[in-house]
């Protein structure tokens, strides 16, 4: 775990840098003379912290075209939908590598939930829901999360983290013999 506090992040004239000095002054204009100091505040920073890592949204471009380990897409609900059934190897594959952010249609004005089944089960990391709704994809989500003691986080499967065998797809083929 790394901890870091102010004190570690030094100014040009040994003062402590604020995170305030990211701000651009009240009237909506950047400061030289603050612009100057932020650059070189920037260069005393604590190496500790080029360890982190963020997040970079990016336009999703195609399957194909692959990504840094950092960047994330964006997919509205119907998008993420059609992946998930006509390129569902391929999403799996980009998950894999790449973040997915699924979020729920913006019509949704009942404040209804996506099913996240079919998202979670291509593989997707992020998928949005509307904690003030009591549903089924609620129920859903509070199961999935449950099973680590309710961390916030699931472990992907072994295959996905290159230690165990891939999963294969079955077909079961039921006959009913009475109704």
């Amino acid at each position: 775990q790394l901890r870091m506090d102010s004190s570690e992040i030094m100014g040009p004239d040994g003062k402590k840098a604020l995170a305030a000095a990211n701000l651009a002054s009240t009237n909506g204009k950047k400061d030289d003379k603050h612009e100057k100091k932020q650059k070189k505040a920037h260069a005393k920073i604590n190496p500790n912290w080029s360890t982190l890592i963020g997040l970079s949204a990016v336009h999703f471009k195609s399957f194909g075209t692959p990504g840094k380990y950092f960047e994330m897409s964006s997919f509205a609900e119907g998008k993420a939908k059609k992946f998930c059934e006509n390129y569902r190897e391929a999403f799996i594959q980009y998950n894999m590598k790449q973040l997915a952010r699924i979020y729920p249609f913006g019509g949704r004005v009942d404040s209804s939930n996506l099913d996240p089944v079919a998202p979670w089960g291509a593989a997707c990391q992020l998928v949005a829901l509307n904690y003030q709704t009591s549903d089924i994809p609620m129920a859903l989500n509070f199961g999935k999360f449950v099973e680590n003691g309710s961390l916030g986080f699931v472990l992907k499967p072994p295959f996905m983290r290159g230690t165990g065998m891939k999963a294969s797809s079955i077909i079961l083929k039921v006959k009913v013999l009475s109704c």
